[in-house]
């Protein structure tokens, strides 16, 4: 999904909300919403991947289509992201992931070695 590199003017966009987007997800998780409900999918792509792995979680439950923005987001970085935040805090997220980045995350956490 991510294949062109964000455009000047998106790079203008996405750096700030970045930083407040950060700042929002230990403060004010459920203000992200009023942040970001203008960002296409494309843009709150670029955008979660700019952020740390805590606060990106926040952004995807708190997107005006937290299921699409997740599916969209490569199975690694979903993995990663619910590595992160703990398998409690991971239910919601893992509700909206796709079959393939489920299958993804098991095949990482039952894989133990050669």
């Amino acid at each position: 999904m991510n294949e062109n590199p964000p455009s000047k003017s998106e790079e203008s966009r996405l750096g700030p909300l970045a930083t407040t987007i950060e700042e929002l997800a230990t403060r004010q998780p459920d203000a992200i919403s009023s942040y970001v409900r203008e960002v296409d999918l494309r843009g709150l792509v670029d955008l979660a991947l700019r952020l740390t792995l805590r606060a990106r979680s926040e952004l995807v439950l708190h997107a005006p289509q937290p299921m699409a923005l997740l599916r969209a987001l490569p199975a690694a970085e979903v993995y990663m992201m619910i590595r992160e935040i703990g398998p409690h805090d991971a239910l919601p997220l893992l509700s909206l992931a796709s079959s393939n980045q489920l299958v993804h995350l098991f095949d990482l956490e039952s894989w133990r070695g050669d």
